[in-house]
């Protein structure tokens, strides 16, 4: 499937996604520098900083859906170091005229390069060793759970 082609069209997602959860996967990227975060420049919290991922497509191995949300998010191919555990969405915005219930599984990985290219969902991406105020709430809260104090290894 070309990287810019959806799998479905927003009537059917919605359709799906209104009834069922949605699976996803969240990259949690980490160097030395810290982890990476990008700056969402599409509704749902345009203006927030998040972890890059999206959703598992159907008949997709999860690992493979880890690689391609690395691949076209940030550009970059990434070594999965291991899951961190899930975070749930229970979207109270109503963002796309629906409510809805994401699951995703959370993955801690390494960049293979540095030579990260966006896609049109951020407008720029940075490493943080502290989390910043304006991060998705469920992400900050996820994070801090999960040690990431300004210091410590995740």
């Amino acid at each position: 499937m070309d990287q810019n082609q959806k799998p479905m069209s927003f009537e059917k997602f919605k359709e799906i996604y209104s009834q069922v959860p949605r699976l996803c996967v969240d990259l949690v990227i980490q160097s030395p520098a810290g982890i990476l975060l990008t700056m969402r420049d599409i509704e749902p919290y345009k203006g927030f900083w998040h972890t890059p991922g999206g959703t598992v497509l159907f008949k997709e191995r999860i690992e493979d859906a880890v690689t391609r949300k690395a691949e076209t998010e940030v550009g970059v191919s990434v070594k999965i170091e291991r899951a961190l555990g899930f975070i749930e969405f229970f979207d109270s915005k109503n963002h796309n005229g629906f409510e809805d219930h994401t699951l995703s599984i959370v993955f801690l990985c390494t960049p293979l390069s540095t030579d990260f290219k966006l896609d049109s969902q951020a407008a720029t991406y940075k490493f943080f060793k502290q989390i910043p105020q304006n991060t998705i709430p469920e992400i900050k809260q996820f994070l801090g759970q999960h040690g990431f104090d300004g210091g410590s290894a995740l």
